[in-house]
């Protein structure tokens, strides 16, 4: 369930890359916004920003437990003796990277 539940969300960035039209009706839809220059922006940030790529950078777990203790949302401590690795399991998006499912969806 997980391996679709990601793919399933790949083929929506691809979508939203792939057909403008479409990604501006969901858009609208969702943001209710019908201004077609918004639209035209929330379009463009969307494909600029969305990562085609479904890994998560240890960088980014690493940033995101400093920030959460840096909150107060967890213990400092454990926040920076904690490997990254601890934080997340990129188990199933290695699998579907191994599938060929990412070079068949973008190519």
């Amino acid at each position: 369930m997980v391996v679709r539940f990601i793919k399933a969300t790949l083929e929506g960035i691809k979508a939203m890359s792939a057909q403008e039209s479409l990604a501006k009706r969901v858009f609208a839809k969702y943001a209710r916004q019908t201004d077609p220059q918004v639209l035209d922006q929330i379009q463009r940030f969307a494909v600029d920003t969305v990562s085609r790529d479904p890994a998560i950078p240890k960088d980014a777990i690493v940033s995101m437990a400093r920030l959460m203790a840096d909150f107060g949302l967890v213990d400092s401590n454990s926040a920076a003796t904690t490997p990254a690795e601890a934080y997340f399991d990129d188990s199933y998006v290695n699998e579907i990277k191994q599938s060929g499912f990412l070079k068949e969806l973008w190519r």
